[in-house]
Formats: C-alpha cells, structure tokens, sequence
C-alpha cells in the first residue's frame, strides 16, 4: 500500500487523487467481477 499512498500523496491537483483513488475502486470491482466469474464456470463444470 505504500506504493498507492505515495501516488495518492503526489503533487498533481485537487482532481488528481480523486481519480487514482476511482481508477483504484475500478480496478478491484474488476478484479471481484472476474473472481466471481471463476467461481461460476467451476460451479457450471461440476453441475
């Protein structure tokens, strides 16, 4: 996490962070929606 801190922490604006931290959110939605997809083709194959 420090890696994000540090981005969030940058000296780009007031609209910047708010940004990086959607684009974050985005990222692990995506992330959850594609676990969650996983986990539906495996319950398919073993029906």
């Amino acid at each position: 996490m420090t890696s994000l801190n540090s981005k969030l922490k940058g000296g780009h604006g007031g609209t910047a962070p708010t940004n990086c931290q959607l684009s974050t959110v985005n990222c692990q939605l995506s992330t959850v929606n594609c676990q969650l997809s996983t986990v539906n083709y495996f319950i398919i194959i073993e029906a």
